[in-house]
């Protein structure tokens, strides 16, 4: 949302200076006859919000996680202008931009985050231990997932940009390699002897990608192999939204 000072308002009377602020999250508005003619407004309170560094969307994001409190965060560039606002002060900038229009609603079904275990083990017997899969971290030692917000918002946050020039190259989608983390296993079977056999690759560190529903970057493709030259990890589609 843009931020317009209280000289660009349409609407200036009786005149900006007459904008006070009497306490830590109050604004008055004196009119002419300031004893008898005034209005009162309760700003909001910035410390509910969270700053993610390294984005640049100019609103409040609202993550909510199953039945949990929903958590604010928005770029450093918008809490400026927040913090501009409330200094000025312009209690409507900063007050419209906590109304439900304007901030984004992003919820995450428990069913994410458990289905992601879920998967684990069976993805574990194809050949790849996911510890990451873009803001879902697995704890392989408790057996049990937790969400990394920050990545979360800088995803979304690259979802909500415009294409940058440097992305052509991967028909602006961002590369699997950098949303997740696995660990794969070669798997041979063994014929002769209906044996499986195991052999660790070694930390593949981030790349590839498991096939919709599992617990690795959902690509809808197979597991890449990020050791075995001449083979390029599969994409996760961008999906742009203006």
């Amino acid at each position: 949302m843009e931020y317009k000072k209280l000289t660009q308002l349409t609407n200036t009377y009786p005149q900006p200076g007459n904008y006070i602020s009497t306490q830590k999250d109050a604004v008055t508005l004196y009119g002419v006859y300031d004893r008898i003619n005034k209005r009162e407004f309760t700003t909001e309170d910035l410390s509910r919000v969270k700053v993610v560094d390294g984005t640049t969307f100019n609103f409040i994001l609202s993550i909510k996680l199953a039945d949990r409190p929903a958590q604010l965060y928005t770029s450093k560039t918008y809490y400026a202008l927040l913090e501009a606002s409330k200094k000025e002060p312009n209690p409507y900038f900063i007050n419209f931009s906590f109304k439900d229009v304007y901030v984004l609603d992003y919820s995450i079904d428990s069913v994410t985050y458990t289905k992601f275990e879920e998967m684990v083990d069976t993805e574990k017997d194809l050949g790849v231990n996911m510890q990451t899969n873009n803001f879902i971290d697995y704890d392989s030692a408790q057996k049990t997932s937790s969400i990394d917000y920050v990545k979360l918002v800088k995803y979304i946050d690259w979802v909500v940009s415009s294409p940058k020039l440097s992305e052509v190259d991967d028909n602006n989608v961002i590369p699997a390699e950098k949303l997740g983390k696995w660990e794969i296993t070669e798997i041979q079977f063994d014929y002769a002897n209906q044996d499986v056999n195991e052999t660790n690759t070694g930390n593949a560190g981030s790349g590839g990608a498991t096939g919709a529903g599992g617990s690795g970057p959902t690509t809808g493709g197979d597991v890449a192999d990020t050791n075995t030259p001449g083979v390029k990890p599969k994409l996760a589609p961008r999906i742009p939204i203006k």
